[in-house]
C-alpha cells in the first residue's frame, strides 16, 4: 500500500509500480505503472512561477531542448535578480502537452515496459 501524504512538501515525485498481472504461455506479464507530478510553484509579489534549477533532471533536460527561450523571465526578489524562472502557467503548458506526451511516446516504443499514467488521486487508492 502506498500513502502520499503532504504531497504539497514534494518538489517533483515520479512513482513507478511493477504489477505483476498474470502469466501467458508461461511468460510472466508486468506493466509498470508511472506517474510524473509537476513541480510545485512559488509565488513572489503576485507571480507564479517555477526556477528551472529546482526541476528534476529530466524535466529541467527536455525543457530546455525544447521550450522557447523568449518565455524565460527574470524576478527581482529582495534586491537580487533570479533568472531561468518560467511563469507557472506556461510550465504546466509545456509538462501536460510536451513532457508528458513525449514521456508516454518514449515508453510506448519501449518493448519491455507499458505505461500508463495514474492520476495522482488514484495513488491514494493503491
Amino acid at each position: 500500500m502506498i500513502r502520499l501524504k503532504n504531497a504539497e512538501s514534494v518538489s517533483a515525485l515520479t512513482l513507478h509500480m511493477n504489477l505483476t498481472i498474470g502469466y501467458n504461455n508461461g511468460f510472466k506479464t508486468i506493466i509498470r505503472v508511472s506517474t510524473v507530478m509537476k513541480v510545485n510553484s512559488t509565488i513572489y509579489k503576485g507571480i507564479e512561477y517555477i526556477q528551472v534549477n529546482v526541476l528534476p533532471d529530466d524535466q529541467k533536460t527536455r525543457l530546455l531542448q525544447t521550450i522557447n527561450h523568449d518565455f524565460f523571465i527574470k524576478i527581482l526578489i529582495d534586491g537580487k535578480l533570479v533568472g531561468r524562472c518560467l511563469q507557472f502557467k506556461d510550465y504546466e503548458i509545456w509538462f501536460e502537452n510536451i513532457y508528458k506526451a513525449q514521456t508516454a511516446t518514449t515508453t510506448k516504443n519501449s518493448r519491455t515496459i507499458i505505461n500508463a499514467a495514474v492520476p495522482s488521486e488514484a495513488l491514494k487508492k493503491i
